[in-house]
């Protein structure tokens, strides 16, 4: 009987061992720590067990408001950026655990310009400029180190938040930098004493004797030069080529003439209809053209078809076109260069219209002569007139 219990007592003691441990010794998170530059963003992260590679590993982040956490195994884990901030990346397996801090810092990758070209007409204009920076993922950001800068202080200012003011006549550029990132805006400071409309362009001249176009260039009619032929429009004021100094411009149906300072005169855009006054006709002419002759001019004046011009000898001449008369030389034949206009008037000013012309006198009579459609011409009837007729 005693020795029935002895071997009963010994195997409830044999039964009674103790709880085994899952065997993991250690923990190693890679990456550590985790670093973030874009939100929206993912990234891999996997833990190394030691002591046992098939243990149960528990994941966790300190704050779901800046990284998010998508496990699909025990050993490997996605984080997904949410927003800026930090936060602890804990794993943990039975009693050992480890953790890698997190960061979650946007730099920009990308950004724009709220405007790329700026023209200011008055000295003291201002205008805002803004950035939008990106990340790399697309994300816009909010407190972006950015830095401004003028190529010239005497024509424009900048301010540390991207304030454009006009300071001084001429041409600068404002350049914004972030990190590595650049990206510049051209400024155009001109205060302007003129201006033309023609077609489907505008011409005007700047207090410094400079001629800017804008609009169609279908027929070069802004001037550019060779290098623009194939522009057929451009939607801020550029300069005209030729490097002249300009008194007057005038914009016509397809072309433009202006008057330098020294009272030369030249035509660019559609040459055809002779409407250049080069001597020439055809093509077109994407630089100013002088026109011949020898004339000094004072003012010119672009039609549909041909140009009309005063001298400063208050002599009025036209060219191109004449099917309609609008030339006023008591001819219909096209001229290639300007021809005197009849009757031998002194003229204070000439305006060349679609089919017709017409002109004040220095003595402050008004003339009109061409196409008589529409009772254009002031005579009181529908008659065309091959030369300047009084204006009743």
């Amino acid at each position: 009987m005693r020795k029935y219990l002895l071997v009963t007592l010994f195997l409830l003691v044999g039964c009674d061992s103790p709880t085994v441990p899952n065997g993991v010794t250690s923990l190693t998170v890679n990456p550590s720590p985790v670093n973030f530059d874009a939100l929206d963003d993912t990234i891999q992260a996997a833990v190394s067990i030691g002591g046992a590679s098939d243990a149960v590993v528990k994941w966790s982040v300190s704050d779901l408001s800046v990284v998010k956490v998508l496990c699909w195994s025990g050993q490997t884990c996605q984080l997904i950026s949410v927003a800026n901030g930090t936060s602890t990346l804990t794993v943990t397996s039975g009693s050992v655990t480890t953790s890698a801090p997190i960061e979650v810092s946007q730099l920009a990758a990308s950004f724009e310009l709220s405007d790329t070209a700026l023209s200011f007409s008055a000295l003291g204009d201002e205008t805002q400029l803004t950035i939008a920076p990106k990340d790399r993922m697309g994300h816009e950001m909010s407190g972006a180190e950015v830095v401004w800068a003028t190529s010239d202080e005497s024509i424009v200012a900048v301010s540390d938040s991207g304030l454009v003011t006009a300071t001084g006549i001429g041409d600068a550029t404002i350049t914004v930098t972030s990190g590595s990132l650049e990206a510049t805006a051209s400024v155009m400071v001109k205060l302007w004493t003129s201006v033309s409309v023609g077609q489907s362009h505008s011409c005007a001249i700047t207090t410094s004797a400079e001629a800017y176009c804008w609009g169609s260039n279908q027929y070069d009619q802004l001037g550019l030069g060779e290098s623009m032929t194939d522009t057929a429009e451009v939607d801020v004021p550029t300069l005209v080529s030729g490097g002249h100094s300009w008194e007057s411009i005038s914009s016509g149906d397809q072309h433009t003439c202006g008057v330098t300072t020294a009272g030369d005169s030249y035509c660019w855009g559609n040459a055809g209809y002779s409407r250049m006054g080069d001597g020439t006709s055809g093509s077109t002419r994407p630089t100013p053209a002088l026109v011949i002759g020898g004339h000094s001019w004072a003012s010119l004046s672009g039609g549909r078809r041909h140009t009309c011009g005063i001298t400063r000898y208050a002599e009025a001449g036209c060219w191109g076109d004449n099917y309609y008369r609008q030339l006023g030389d008591s001819t219909r034949s096209t001229r290639s260069s300007p021809r005197l206009v009849s009757d031998g008037h002194a003229w204070e000013s000439i305006s060349a219209g679609y089919d017709h012309s017409c002109g004040v006198t220095t003595s402050s009579q008004a003339y009109c002569w061409g196409n008589g459609q529409a009772s254009k011409l002031g005579y009181g009837d529908n008659e065309s007139r091959i030369a300047p007729t009084l204006v009743r």
